[in-house]
């Protein structure tokens, strides 16, 4: 099972680099907290006397952070109580760090591959000595659409302990089929989007007339802005400028390009990375309300923040 499941990892690697994916839904929670049950197939060495790879129950938890959605960190611990011997036990605990790659299902869901390092502990019964090692592990798994009720998982993962210690150095590699079930964490903070929206109007931003001089009023309003976006700093933006139809459609654009950029700047020094701001300016193509007004003509006025990641 080993070499297949790591040329099966390699091969969706491969396959997913080289390929697009759609596009993956994105939950409103940080995180997730959740109990792992499965089962490990364990080495024979670890087993003892060269016996077959023997499979034992699994338990565990698992706390996962959305860092970035396509990509997402992890932290799990995990316990195994192995027949190693005839009427004997040995334990295993482990616990690991690692990192996803997510890409998305056709119909929803994701599939991931999983990379981690963490430690595993070895009780052994006499007169086998107890010991620790480093450990790597790889996996790939599935996740259904959670929706906002309960959260699954499905993996299949080898994982290698690595040095001599322990077993008179002998190598232990391992397989762990895991079902995931749990929850996702609330997030706390302050939405910057409403629900279902990528756009946000940055009302209260506004420019010197045939200018892309921030007025001082509009400070107030970036400062906010700019305080959200540190609370956020998964979110990707693009810094939208558009105007009104007043003069020519290139003179337009060029000003609200300057406005969009002008924005960006001020977010920047704020303290917000230049990575997560694109600026764009539309002119007056894309108006909310009709120009032949003076309140349309400033509702157009505007700068928008879109997001994009």
């Amino acid at each position: 099972m080993r070499p297949i499941l790591v040329v099966a990892v390699v091969a969706v690697a491969l396959a997913a680099a080289f390929s697009g994916a759609p596009a993956l839904a994105r939950d409103d929670d940080p995180g997730e907290l959740k109990l792992l049950l499965g089962f490990m197939g364990s080495d024979p060495n670890l087993v003892n006397h060269g016996r077959e790879q023997s499979w034992s129950p699994l338990l565990g938890l698992r706390i996962g952070a959305n860092m970035d959605r396509p990509w997402s960190q992890f932290i799990d611990g995990v316990y195994s109580r192995i027949d190693s011997e005839p009427g004997d036990h040995s334990t295993v605990v482990e616990g690991r760090v690692g990192m996803e790659r997510n890409f998305g299902l056709n119909g929803g869901g994701t599939w991931y591959l999983a990379g981690a390092l963490g430690w595993a502990d070895a009780n052994l019964p006499t007169p086998r000595d107890d010991f620790g090692r480093p450990l790597a592990s790889l996996g790939i798994g599935i996740r259904p659409t959670s929706g906002s009720g309960a959260r699954f998982h499905m993996e299949v993962r080898e994982e290698w302990w690595m040095g001599d210690e322990g077993l008179g150095g002998a190598n232990v590699a391992n397989t762990q089929v895991l079902v995931g079930v749990g929850f996702g964490l609330k997030d706390t903070r302050e939405p910057m989007f409403q629900h279902g929206s990528r756009t946000l109007i940055l009302e209260g931003v506004n420019f010197v007339t045939d200018s892309a001089e921030l007025t001082p009023e509009s400070k107030a309003t970036l400062d906010r802005t700019a305080a959200s976006l540190l609370r956020w700093p998964e979110v990707r933006v693009e810094v939208g400028g558009h105007t009104d139809s007043v003069a020519d459609d290139a003179y337009n654009k060029e000003l609200s390009q300057r406005r969009a950029e002008a924005v960006r700047a001020y977010l920047i020094r704020a303290g917000v990375s230049a990575k997560r701001l694109e600026a764009r300016g539309y002119g007056e193509t894309r108006p909310i309300a009709p120009n032949d007004t003076e309140a349309g003509r400033a509702r157009n006025r505007r700068v928008e923040l879109t997001r994009i990641d």
